[in-house]
């Protein structure tokens, strides 16, 4: 606090000066106080605004991070579901395809062991009259027919034109011999069976028979089979 002195007569108007100065001094240094609390106030407020802005920026963070968190979360279970659609589809086709491939290769298969099977089988098949060739008519191996009063025996299926290459002369016309003296007519004698031919086949499954039945309702000479569907089967197994 400072004084001035001034000389005056009396000491009560420096009295009056001095308490004067003490409330100007107390009244600057009370709006000082009341500055300084102003600026301390407003230095609280603006922490507090930055204290809160800061708390509201990381709970927006927060709330981006758990939203993004939640979006990332959907797009996996979307992609995973998505995956899972596209895995059991190619499994499907897959499947599809390989079932398809299976079915071809097994037809394929039964073409091959049914060819297989007649070619082994026609070598077993007995012999077959036919009667006399016609050209127009379809033979089988062993199917046996007569031309130019010779006879002929198929060497295979379809084997073509008689006489050829796939038909082989079991007999041939002899030479006429010399005409002999007239005999005796003889007692008639009675009337005898018209000749049996192959009607079908009657198979025997267990035993593995073929049993061929002739027109005259009788039986013919017996087919076994099963050497030869065991050899069949041996030989398949060892192509696998």
């Amino acid at each position: 606090m400072t004084y001035y002195h001034t000389p005056l007569r009396s000491s009560l108007p420096q009295q009056r000066w001095r308490e004067e100065a003490d409330r100007q001094e107390r009244k600057r240094a009370a709006a000082e106080a009341a500055s300084r609390r102003r600026a301390q106030q407003t230095q609280t407020q603006t922490r507090e605004r930055e204290q809160s802005a800061a708390a509201a920026a990381e709970r927006s963070a927060r709330d981006q991070f758990a939203t993004l968190r939640n979006e990332f979360a959907q797009q996996q279970e979307t992609l995973r579901e998505a995956m899972v659609q596209y895995v059991v589809s190619e499994f499907e086709e897959l499947r599809k395809e390989l079932r398809i491939d299976a079915e071809r290769q097994l037809k394929r298969r039964l073409v091959e062991l049914e060819r297989e099977f007649e070619h082994k089988f026609a070598a077993l098949r007995p012999l077959t009259i036919r009667g006399t060739y016609v050209e127009d008519k379809h033979f089988l191996q062993h199917d046996v027919v007569a031309k130019n009063g010779g006879s002929y025996v198929a060497r295979k299926d379809a084997p073509g034109i008689c006489p050829g290459v796939d038909w082989q002369q079991i007999s041939q016309p002899g030479k006429t011999g010399p005409k002999g003296e007239r005999g005796f007519a003889g007692a008639r004698g009675p009337q005898g069976e018209s000749g049996a031919t192959f009607l079908c086949w009657k198979i025997d499954k267990k035993n593995f028979v073929a049993i061929p039945l002739m027109t005259n309702g009788r039986e013919g000479p017996r087919l076994h089979l099963r050497e030869l569907f065991e050899e069949y089967h041996s030989q398949a197994c060892e192509r696998e």
